[in-house]
């Protein structure tokens, strides 16, 4: 986790991942994330993400990391979908 060219805090990682929607510390080294896994978990400021069940019509990701394929659309609640060897639902 570095700021050198491909690393997690790279100019070009800064353009994809929001941490304005993160709880970290932007002074701090590593934005106060101690591990990869800690990085991997964080978690989202209240009120970052809104989210509407009446309006849901598309899952982007199922993290909280910007996707890099198309979104599903049209998911309905009783869908069920896998992600790394694990079943998921709404």
């Amino acid at each position: 986790m570095n700021t050198q060219e491909g690393g997690w805090f790279s100019p070009k990682a800064l353009e994809r991942v929001n941490y304005d929607e993160y709880i970290c510390d932007k002074t701090a080294p590593h934005f106060g994330f101690t591990s990869w896994h800690d990085w991997f978990i964080r978690e989202i400021k209240d009120g970052a993400r809104p989210f509407n069940k009446d309006e849901n019509e598309i899952i982007n990701n199922s993290e909280s990391y910007p996707y890099y394929n198309t979104p599903y659309k049209n998911v309905q609640w009783k869908d069920e979908f896998w992600l790394k060897d694990y079943r998921y639902s709404l």
